[in-house]
């Protein structure tokens, strides 16, 4: 989720993001995220069926992945990021136009079916 956040708003977009997470420091996020990430990577068996038309390979894949953590990390810390987790939001209702779930969105074929498309829906 943190990746299209810094995406949206490096595209004028005014998004926030939510997460318990983010009660962490930017070293501490980064230093599990990098874990995370070379846990996934340590068996890609699992992708096998997967179509990976759009990352080319399972490298590609990964570069995807840790360049929304780049993206990410520049953009962190800022009060778009909340500690918080759903269902109890600190938000009024009606506050936002669109709420993106995790793992729906977080991925980088915002850029394959246009970011405006994201950003209308």
């Amino acid at each position: 989720m943190s990746g299209f956040v810094a995406e949206a708003v490096c595209r004028g977009v005014d998004a926030h993001g939510c997460d318990p997470l983010y009660a962490y420091d930017l070293p501490a996020l980064t230093e599990q995220a990098c874990r995370s990430i070379d846990k996934i990577y340590e068996d890609v068996s699992w992708m096998a069926g997967y179509n990976m038309a759009f990352y080319g390979s399972v490298e590609g894949h990964r570069t995807c992945r840790t360049a929304a953590l780049r993206e990410f990390a520049g953009d962190y810390p800022s009060p778009r990021y909340r500690c918080e987790r759903l269902p109890q939001l600190s938000y009024g209702d009606g506050s936002f136009d669109l709420l993106p779930i995790p793992n729906a969105v977080n991925h980088p074929y915002v850029s394959t079916i246009g970011f405006e498309s994201v950003k209308a829906s």
